[in-house]
């Protein structure tokens, strides 16, 4: 049994982020974890680079953030509580990430859904198991590093509550190699802002392969496929 088995029925959602502040930035995917924590709750995470912000949230009226509180440069933690009241939800935040990191168009989301994968000629045929559990097991084994060096731009921003308590949403939006470098030359033009606050997370270093799954690296093509049948590589677009 995985902590994962509804993946495939949640619908991906805005993600609640505790350890990310709201503004728009530009991150790279560095490992990804999941299990149990020290009070036995389940939980799902993800620790990205933060490479740079490209808009600071505007905090004008908003007595719940520091005005200082928008991140910088650095690294950061997008956390998922799987033993929520709101397990669907919770599911459907891991898997708008997932889809995010591996860069699924809608198709290839419902053919998921559906449990069916392609086969060695490009078929499709019903996947032995729980695709999407699978998945996302893999993805969090051994150093969890295996979607690392992925480019995303995470929009994060504050949302009130049915009680008017905010908290702080995620989407997420692939960036390909070719935009990110021409992110960053245009970012490095710019003058350097001042500094802000922000809450560092350590993340892992180390590069193994999972099973099913080829790893990736920023700039090498994509491994040749080899289980039948198999989950979809992430690709560099």
């Amino acid at each position: 049994m995985s902590i994962f088995d509804n993946l495939g029925s949640a619908d991906p959602t805005q993600g609640r982020a505790p350890f990310i502040t709201p503004g728009t930035y530009l991150c790279t995917s560095d490992k990804l974890r999941g299990g149990s924590n020290r009070k036995k709750k389940n939980f799902f995470a993800g620790d990205f680079t933060l490479d740079d912000t490209l808009a600071a949230w505007d905090h004008t009226g908003d007595e719940q953030s520091a005005p200082d509180a928008t991140l910088t440069r650095g690294r950061f933690c997008y956390y998922v509580n799987l033993s929520s009241d709101w397990p669907e939800l919770a599911l459907g935040n891991v898997k708008s990430l997932l889809v995010a990191l591996l860069g699924l168009d809608d198709a290839t989301v419902a053919n998921l859904d559906a449990n069916l994968v392609p086969d060695a000629n490009g078929e499709l045929v019903e996947y032995d198991g729980n695709v999407w559990a699978d998945y996302a097991e893999q993805a969090i084994e051994g150093e969890g590093d295996l979607l690392a060096g992925v480019h995303l731009i995470c929009y994060a921003e504050n949302r009130p509550t049915q009680k008017g308590n905010p908290f702080t949403v995620c989407t997420w939006e692939r960036v390909d190699d070719e935009r990110f470098a021409a992110m960053k030359a245009e970012i490095a033009a710019e003058p350097e802002p001042e500094p802000a606050a922000r809450r560092p997370v350590a993340a892992g270093a180390a590069k193994p392969t999972l099973p099913g799954m080829s790893r990736v690296a920023a700039d090498e093509p994509k491994a040749a496929p080899v289980a039948k049948p198999r989950l979809p590589l992430p690709t560099r677009r």
